[in-house]
């Protein structure tokens, strides 16, 4: 099994390192910290990729069948409502 700490819980260690650990820790945990920054900005990135090629796909495919009255079967609606509610994540307009 694999344990894996949450970005949260991992960030609270190192303020801990950074707070109370020896010289060496803290240098450790300035730098895991720099890391966690790093793949933050390339997640982010990721999913700015992602929104705009699933808000793409919506646009080319499931809008256009609802435009010119195409019948969506029970899969399709799902995936579109999934996939809405997604992007409505993703742009902060869901709680």
């Amino acid at each position: 099994m694999k344990i894996i700490p949450t970005w949260e819980a991992a960030a609270q260690i190192y303020v801990s390192a950074l707070e109370h650990g020896t010289g060496a820790g803290q240098h450790a945990a300035r730098d895991e910290l720099l890391r966690l920054g790093r793949q933050y900005d390339e997640a982010v990135d990721v999913i700015d990729d992602l929104l705009e090629a699933l808000q793409c796909l919506m646009s080319q495919t499931i809008e256009m069948d609802e435009k010119y009255g195409v019948a969506l079967s029970e899969g399709e609606q799902e995936a579109a409502l999934l996939a809405r509610a997604a992007i409505r994540k993703a742009k902060g307009e869901d709680a």
